[in-house]
């Protein structure tokens, strides 16, 4: 669980992360011109003499980055003799090279370009610049961009942020966005008449069903007199302002916004380095981890998680002048996990002023994580966390508390209504959440889960999946996909439930467990197994309905489906029988005990010799006898049976398929031969 928690909540934190860096364009950095290449920074100007070993990097990629991205665009002027071009490299092998034969500005759109929509962009390394003919040169007018799709990373605190590379000028506007820097010339002579700044949003719009607020990060005198947000117009607070929520049904379709401008009202500058929403949002949490925030500290608090910070900054609590009464007390929990910048040190200061007093410099492993075990304190009262006087910014995105003895049936709750964060998505992307409690989910919304059998306990109509959802102890469809975990957090009843699984053809058999009481499918008999001694075990046959978190040996082949209406779950039964043990969840089968599998004598029940050598996947069962026997035989009601294998191509006895039919063993399968089950392989 612990190493599970890791995973996601880095993975949740990497999304966040992002969230903060929200740009659509990448720029061009100029690396070192290969041996027949020129580069003039000033001027702008690339020339060549040859045409190879001529090649200029203007992207370096790692971990598969340019896949991002849909499109790369380049301005060049006075084009002077042999065309030149653009090669995307893997290493030192050029995979695709368009060459132009002309200046001016180029587009070039990935998925439409032949040369280069049908390779892996995620393996280009670089994308390099440079002459494709003997001699020439070429101007290359301000820096190159990589684009990529307009995005909305909306982090655990409702936040997204609005790059400046992501507004877009026109009319009497000119926008430095890699300055973010506003010029407008509105009134000037020549000068267009009208004046626009405008969000970069994609055609099929953003959803923005969710908005609460936003805030224009500015310096400089404000150029607009309005702004639109869909078909809503406002004139006041046209720089920031939190009342969105009311506004949101009036944008026209919230969910497909596609318009937000500011128009301009007079000529001078602004710089806007970046726009910052808040939503409203859903949240998920693991009922054993509470998030360390600033009420639960004593006295005055600085909070700079998610904020890049330089050194002997005070990212948590007090970090100068420390009493006695400056500090949030820890003593409940058992550990501490930090988050942020991977590799980045950081200090705990504990119990500041008593003899019990703790200043600890740990460092982020490469994930970006840190647990300090609080075992090792007497006294668990911390007034702050800092970074070393080290020389090195870095970024705490977030620490977490963690409770080990912790009883919930739940793998995380989710609250609240809006946009979807990361913590949520790491959630439902977790396949090992059996439960999940959502009740205090509050804007209807559908919650697809990694584990087609985790079950969602809600209020009335908030969550909208069509199956495995669960109000007020009434389920309306329970549908469990076999071979993945199971485990319900309440008792409930489901007005109908189904299971399907598949009994193998060539073995005839098979162990199964069910959390609800079902029908056995036509062809399909069951059996209790009892353990006789010895090396045997006794079948009883289940009549007609097979009890809900019973074990049972399944005899049959081929696809069976269990169903029930009015279906009873426990959330506590005990999946116990005679002899077998029933699991919901994959378990490793005790040493000692015996698991059916096919092994060299055929299709039987063997004991299993080493801990943890066996897994026993979800809706099956183990069977444990006090037996040294390494195979155990099972009497039916009338005969017995070692399951083994027949050696004989046609035996003297009459032989009788699984439904009583009398036949010629020439085909692999299970076969009834003088009163015994044998297996023809």
């Amino acid at each position: 669980m612990h190493k599970l928690s890791k995973l996601f909540l880095t993975l949740a934190l990497l999304l966040l992360a992002v969230s903060g860096a929200n740009a659509t364009k990448l720029y061009a950095t100029y690396g070192t011109p290969a041996n027949q290449g020129t580069w003039n920074a000033e001027t702008g100007t690339y020339t060549w003499t040859q045409s190879y070993s001529n090649l200029m990097p203007i992207f370096t990629f790692a971990n598969g980055e340019l896949a991002q991205y849909q499109s790369l665009h380049l301005t060049t002027a006075n084009y002077v003799d042999g065309p030149y071009r653009v090669c995307f490299m893997n290493g030192s092998t050029a995979v695709a090279t368009i060459v132009f034969y002309s200046a001016g500005e180029k587009n070039l759109v990935f998925a439409e370009r032949n040369e280069t929509k049908g390779i892996d962009l995620s393996q280009i390394t670089t994308i390099s610049f440079g002459g494709a003919s003997g001699k020439g040169s070429v101007d290359i007018v301000g820096k190159p961009y990589l684009q990529k799709p307009f995005t909305l990373d909306i982090d655990d605190t409702g936040t997204a942020v609005v790059d400046k590379t992501d507004l877009v000028a026109s009319g009497c506007l000119t926008l430095n966005d890699e300055t973010g820097l506003l010029t407008s010339t509105l009134g000037e002579e020549g000068a267009p008449t009208w004046g626009r700044l405008a969000i970069n949003f994609p055609a099929e719009g953003i959803d923005l069903s969710a908005l609460t607020g936003f805030t224009v990060n500015q310096s400089g005198t404000v150029l607009f007199s309005n702004f639109e947000i869909g078909t809503k117009g406002f004139w006041s607070n046209i720089m920031g302002r939190g009342d969105l929520a009311q506004y949101v049904n009036d944008f026209g379709d919230p969910a497909h916004v596609t318009t937000w401008r500011w128009n301009v009202s007079q000529a001078g500058t602004q710089t806007i380095t970046g726009i910052t929403l808040k939503f409203s949002v859903l949240m998920a949490s693991n009922p054993h981890e509470t998030p360390l925030t600033t009420e639960m500290y004593q006295g005055s608090c600085e909070n700079h998680f998610g904020q890049s910070m330089g050194q002997g900054s005070t990212i948590y609590g007090m970090g100068n002048n420390i009493d006695g009464t400056q500090y949030v007390d820890l003593a409940d929990y058992d550990e501490m996990r930090v988050y942020g910048t991977p590799g980045k040190s950081f200090r705990v200061l504990f119990n500041w002023n008593s003899a019990n007093k703790l200043d600890k410099t740990m460092a982020l492993d490469a994930d970006g994580y840190y647990s300090f075990d609080l075992s090792e304190l007497s006294v668990k009262q911390l007034n702050c966390v800092k970074f070393p006087w080290d020389g090195a910014t870095g970024v705490l995105t977030k620490i977490v508390l963690y409770k080990k003895d912790v009883t919930s049936p739940y793998n995380y709750i989710i609250t609240g209504g809006g946009a979807m964060t990361p913590s949520v998505e790491a959630a439902l992307a977790d396949a090992a959440a059996t439960g999940i409690d959502a009740t205090g989910v509050t804007k209807a919304i559908e919650l697809t889960t990694a584990n087609p059998n985790c079950l969602i306990v809600a209020a009335e109509g908030m969550v909208q999946n069509a199956q495995n959802v669960i109000v007020d102890g009434q389920c309306a469809r329970l549908v469990l996909a076999d071979g993945y975990d199971f485990k319900a957090p309440v008792s409930f009843t489901a007005a109908e439930a189904t299971y399907q699984t598949t009994v193998s053809a060539a073995a005839g058999c098979g162990t199964l467990v069910l959390p609800f009481q079902a029908a056995l499918p036509e062809g399909i008999t069951a059996y209790t197994l009892t353990y006789s001694g010895g090396d045997e075990a006794t079948a009883t046959e289940v009549s007609g309905t097979l009890p809900a978190a019973t074990p049972v040996l399944l005899n049959g082949s081929g696809a069976a489906t269990f169903t029930a209406s009015a279906a009873a779950v426990s959330a506590d039964a005990p999946c116990t029988e005679g002899a077998l043990t029933g699991v919901l969840q994959q378990t490793f089968a005790p040493v000692g005990s015996y698991v059916l599998q096919n092994q060299e004598q055929g299709v039987g029940f063997y004991q299993v010799a080493k801990e943890g050598s066996i897994a026993v996947k979800p809706f099956r069962a183990y069977l444990t006898a006090a037996s040294s026997a390494r195979q155990l035989r099972i009497a039916y009601p009338g005969q017995t049976t070692a399951i083994s294998t027949l050696t004989a191509t046609e035996p003297a006895a009459p032989a009788y398929n699984l439904q009583g039919q009398r036949v010629l063993p020439t085909a692999k399968g299970l076969y009834i031969i003088d009163g015994r089950k044998v297996m023809v392989k």
